[in-house]
């Protein structure tokens, strides 16, 4: 039987538009005073694209004309979708108002430059080495209608956990403790010293842990560490089928030394990379000491350069990773 459900979809696009002074002054003397970006596609939804548009008004003009740089989305379809998006020409100290319109094949995003701003006015910083740069960055949101006949994620977790795990779970014969946020995880210290060498030594190290069979976790909150608990015990939490969770999963294995836990966040993690994520989970690896993250991270950054993809959040990539993804860009990187 199958079904549908809802999914809401994040696309990072952007553009950094250079036009060149001597190109505005000649589009000055044109009978229409506005310009066209490249159309780009968006590779996750056929059908969709997008550039951007200038326009500036025209003297001699009767009608009202106004000066503003715009984001034009177009469709072939109808698309529930919503817009963040941040327009400027960084350079520029002209005031700017927002500009929304829907269209039945589209969607107009944009700054409106106030009236008595002119151009070509050099007080106005418009321009940078003879050029004007417009530059955009926005996250298209739609919500899109997915249908199949496969088990939802967490129904495979629940039948693909181990019976015997959920019953020693269950048991009331548990002998070693954890603290976490003010709260108890009870377990059986052979499961975890066998899933964990350092679980391991601090139950056979004599020290206060190991006499009064507690410790206290501080660095973890009490979901993760009762997610990582549980995969000791075979038993696959829908929490390790969250990205966000998964991050932290990833840290607690590698902190803890639970080896499985850790292939099985990589290799999940490493399924999840997308344009939205792909900086947030490079910098996961490095955190929670993932080579096999860091590796599949690079290459899909290293992709998405080659094909001039545009991925969001560069800002916040971790400096060495990011001195690492520049010296692979400029070899001969297989995949």
């Amino acid at each position: 039987m199958s079904c549908s459900k809802i999914s809401t979809i994040e696309v990072p696009i952007s553009i950094t538009w250079k036009i060149p002074k001597e190109k505005l002054l000649n589009a000055k003397e044109k009978e229409e005073y506005k310009l066209q970006s490249e159309e780009f596609n968006v590779e996750e939804f056929p059908g969709l694209s997008y550039y951007m548009y200038f326009r500036y008004p025209k003297e001699s003009a009767e009608t009202e004309q106004f000066f503003g740089v715009f984001l034009c989305i177009s469709m072939k379809e109808k698309m529930d979708m919503n817009v963040s998006h941040k327009i400027s020409i960084s350079s520029s100290n002209c005031v700017h108002e927002i500009y929304e319109k829907e269209f039945k094949s589209g969607h107009v995003y944009g700054m409106i430059i106030e009236d008595n701003c002119e151009l070509f006015d050099p007080a106005n910083n418009f321009f940078v080495n003879d050029s004007l740069i417009i530059t955009m960055e926005a996250v298209l949101t739609v919500q899109k209608e997915v249908s199949g006949n496969s088990v939802p994620d967490s129904e495979i977790s629940k039948t693909c956990e181990c019976k015997l795990g959920l019953k020693l779970w269950d048991q009331d014969d548990k002998d070693f403790t954890f603290m976490v946020e003010e709260k108890e995880i009870q377990v059986h210290k052979n499961v975890i010293s066998a899933e964990s060498s350092v679980f391991d030594r601090m139950i056979k190290s004599g020290l206060q842990e190991s006499k009064e069979s507690k410790v206290a976790i501080i660095d973890f909150d009490y979901e993760t560490v009762e997610a990582g608990l549980k995969f000791c015990y075979g038993i696959k939490d829908d929490k390790l089928y969250n990205v966000e969770n998964g991050i932290k999963l990833l840290q607690f294995s590698d902190k803890y030394d639970i080896k499985d836990l850790k292939t099985f966040m990589e290799t999940f993690l490493s399924s999840q990379i997308s344009r939205m994520n792909a900086c947030k989970l490079a910098n996961a690896s490095i955190l929670g000491n993932s080579i096999v993250l860091r590796r599949k991270c690079i290459e899909y950054l290293i992709e998405c350069n080659q094909k001039k993809i545009f991925v969001a959040d560069l800002k916040i990539l971790d400096k060495d990773f990011a001195f690492e993804l520049m010296k692979a860009s400029f070899s001969h990187y297989t995949m």
